[in-house]
């Protein structure tokens, strides 16, 4: 807690996040971009943003798309690590604020998404802003279910539990003393160099944001075997299970309501909507069709298609990797896809 104290009130990681958007702006890559925030670095790079066509909204399995993908169109990834419907509603907001309405929105669906309201710091944002857009949207937050957040409160209480919650982040604490432990190291100033720094590379030791938006790992990330990849997907489900889904048996409704008023905006604003459904490695998958936890899976999956299929919208992906044709290689992890998966799904 001592330690995101002493960053939060010296706004360090604010201040680095700043100076990161500032390269993104100048066609600069980012390297060690997660010591500032990946969130906060995209919130700052809108502000001084131009348009763009295509946006991406989503989760870290689906920062491995990139504008190769999407030659001639200018291009965006505001996927943010653990990103939820709350980032998705918050960061669009950003961009139509500034009169910048992409042309077209892809939306990295995970499992998860429609699990429960989490961000009640970003719910209460997001409310006033979709109230202001239609009053009629004022609906989704009459629910009186648990996980409704209560977003009446004045807003010096919002701001006092926004700051305690951040004192005690465990995100917010790995960031900080990445950031400690980089000025110790290498003796840093208070600006953060050393800690990221831009770079025209597309590649690095360490994770690089590219100027997209979009991540490529870092070195040891990228260089394990295959065998490896395998040993850890088998090795961390038969530790942890699929405990992503735990206590996961039903949709959330009001999360339902939210995602399907976000729909809604996207398209009275004009803004043409793909799904891309986020896989899972091959060996994860299997496990997965085979366990407790397969039920809540095919619920999500078939909600999302009947959205699509209501709206005239694209669906590409599945939770199931065949579907695409996705190999063991085609994946870092049991969650993250490589470039050779995204150029499979988006068929490049």
């Amino acid at each position: 807690m001592a330690v995101n104290y002493f960053v939060e009130k010296t706004n360090l990681l604010k201040n680095n996040a700043r100076d990161a958007a500032h390269y993104l702006w100048e066609g600069y890559n980012i390297a060690n971009a997660y010591t500032c925030g990946d969130s906060s670095i995209k919130e700052f790079y809108v502000k001084n943003a131009g348009e763009k066509d295509i946006l991406v909204f989503g989760s870290s399995r689906s920062l491995g798309i990139n504008s190769k993908l999407f030659p001639g169109k200018a291009f965006f990834n505001m996927s943010v690590t653990d990103g939820r419907l709350e980032n998705f509603f918050y960061f669009y907001f950003l961009w139509r604020e500034k009169g910048l309405v992409p042309s077209h929105v892809i939306l990295g669906l995970d499992v998860w998404l429609l699990k429960s309201k989490s961000q009640c710091d970003l719910m209460a944002v997001i409310k006033d802003k979709l109230i202001e857009a239609d009053s009629d949207f004022s609906s989704v937050f009459d629910s009186g279910s648990d996980s409704n957040c209560d977003c009446g409160y004045k807003q010096t209480v919002e701001k006092t539990f926004e700051f305690a919650q951040r004192l005690v982040s465990i995100d917010l604490f790995r960031n900080s003393l990445m950031y400690v432990v980089n000025v110790l190291l290498h003796g840093c100033g208070l600006r953060g160099i050393g800690v990221f720094h831009p770079t025209k590379e597309n590649f690095a030791d360490s994770e690089v944001m590219l100027a997209d938006g979009s991540i490529n790992y870092g070195l040891v990330r990228r260089s394990r075997s295959l065998e490896e990849v395998n040993r850890q997907v088998l090795s961390g489900i038969k530790e942890k299970g699929f405990s992503h889904l735990n206590n996961f048996e039903k949709l959330d409704v009001d999360m339902v309501k939210l995602f399907e008023v976000f729909i809604k905006l996207l398209l009275r604003d004009n803004v043409s909507i793909t799904f891309f459904l986020t896989p899972y490695h091959p060996k994860a998958y299997d496990l997965l069709k085979v366990s407790e936890k397969n039920k809540i899976v095919c619920t999500v999956r078939d909600y999302f298609k009947d959205v699509a299929r209501k709206n005239n919208i694209k669906v590409l992906g599945d939770f199931d990797p065949a579907i695409n044709n996705l190999e063991d290689s085609d994946f870092f992890d049991e969650f993250h896809p490589k470039e050779s998966a995204m150029q499979k799904v988006f068929i490049i």
